[in-house]
């Protein structure tokens, strides 16, 4: 059981380094062209906040954070971007059920673009001001970072631990995977060493190895393999069958599930992953979940405003509970 869960672990942990390191390869690719677009009208930044919030990991929540804290967002999108964000369980859901998660970001995306409206409707006004002496990132053109085959040739310590760990784990898939899972470690290998050659030192040294690697992968792995373990225990001591079969029992758990999301924290929530890939809860307490979660995205936030935080908290706290009960009570 132990090595199963070992295995699966370090499956699930490769393919979330590998669609991190490429989301935020993306991020910085595009960042200077969002600005523009975002300004547009209150529709624009709904469908920004809401796309950047729906995109797997922090990133989109955290620069919705600082369009907010630079009056660029309303406080309306800031709360639907928030509703849209799944933190680093996105990558997870990707690795364990990838259509199902698709799926369910469309669904979030959807909820986060009226949430957005709704809130400001409701609430004109509130929160909308600028941070004059901002210490959090910033969201500027300046951060535009240089891509290109002059990196190749480049090489150094940290560079080096994430080629050959690369290399190496994707070789591994390719013996012990099979079907679609080695087919996606192929594809993500070569577009993660291909990422890598051509980054610069300092993309890579930040984002890659002190953010990424350092940072999220530890978190990521623990949880997934401790989440495993325990519900693979939980399957073979107790009757699934009969507890679920309890009338209360999903109407629990989705409550449940909505409060762990209100921890400012990715790894809590991959229980619910875990428990949905397994087929122990159904889509409503999975959503309900991702609604009221952020992952690590209103961390930045906290810093900047106690008040606002814990609003946009009870709001998508109340939303995932309304959501969630009624697709339940529908038997979704």
């Amino acid at each position: 059981m132990l090595l199963i869960a070992l295995k699966q672990s370090l499956t699930i942990t490769f393919f979330v380094f590998a669609m991190m390191v490429i989301i935020d390869y993306l991020d910085a690719w595009t960042r200077d062209k969002l600005d523009a677009f975002v300004k547009k009208s209150s529709l624009h930044q709904y469908v920004t906040a809401s796309f950047l919030g729906s995109t797997p990991g922090c990133l989109g929540a955290f620069t919705n954070v600082s369009l907010y804290i630079h009056g660029i967002i309303s406080f309306g999108a800031l709360v639907g971007g928030m509703i849209a964000t799944s933190g680093d369980e996105a990558f997870v859901m990707l690795a364990m059920f990838p259509v199902k998660a698709i799926i369910l970001f469309g669904i979030l995306f959807v909820i986060g673009i009226i949430s957005s409206w709704l809130v400001d409707v409701l609430v004109k006004g509130y929160g909308y001001r600028v941070c004059e002496k901002c210490k959090l990132k910033s969201y500027h053109k300046s951060q535009k970072i240089s891509f290109g085959l002059e990196h190749i040739d480049n090489m150094y310590a940290e560079k080096a631990a994430l080629l050959v760990s690369t290399l190496v784990i994707g070789v591994a898939l390719l013996f012990f995977a099979d079907g679609i899972e080695r087919t996606t470690a192929i594809i993500l290998t070569l577009t993660i060493l291909s990422l890598l050659l051509v980054s610069p030192r300092h993309y890579i040294k930040d984002h890659i190895w002190n953010h990424i690697t350092k940072r999220h992968i530890p978190n990521v792995f623990a949880w997934t393999f401790g989440s495993l373990v325990a519900i693979d225990i939980i399957l073979s001591h107790f009757n699934l069958q009969a507890i679920t079969n309890y009338s209360g029992a999903y109407a629990i758990l989705l409550l449940l599930g909505a409060l762990v999301g209100i921890i400012p924290e990715s790894g809590p929530n991959l229980v619910f992953v875990i428990m949905f890939a397994k087929g122990m809860i159904p889509f409503s307490v999975l959503l309900a979940n991702s609604i009221v979660q952020d992952g690590h995205g209103m961390l930045p936030m906290l810093s900047y405003s106690l008040k606002d935080s814990i609003v946009v908290k009870i709001i998508n706290f109340v939303i995932g509970l309304a959501i969630g009960y009624t697709l339940l009570f529908i038997g979704i």
